[in-house]
């Protein structure tokens, strides 16, 4: 079990320092086993200056589906 800790502090420590601490914890314990032989994994995130801006006043807090099983409730824009 301390190769999988190892093995997930070091995946999860590049993805944060990977994507300026915008994404962390990208993998758990759950998904990875001492069988894991090899893993493909993609962080990404995305920065940009929106070409129509929007005020706070249109964004509302409401649910968001993590997977099929979680939610979450996160601040979206409305219109």
């Amino acid at each position: 079990m301390l190769v999988v800790q190892k093995l997930l502090q070091s995946v999860n420590q590049w993805v944060t320092k990977t994507t300026h601490g915008k994404i962390s914890n990208l993998i758990s314990k759950q998904e990875i086993s001492p069988e894991t032989k090899m893993m493909l994994l993609n962080a990404l995130y995305f920065k940009a200056i929106w070409s129509e801006r929007f005020n706070k006043s249109d964004t509302k807090e409401m649910p968001f589906d993590v997977d099929p099983l979680k939610q979450i409730t996160v601040k979206k824009k409305t219109l």
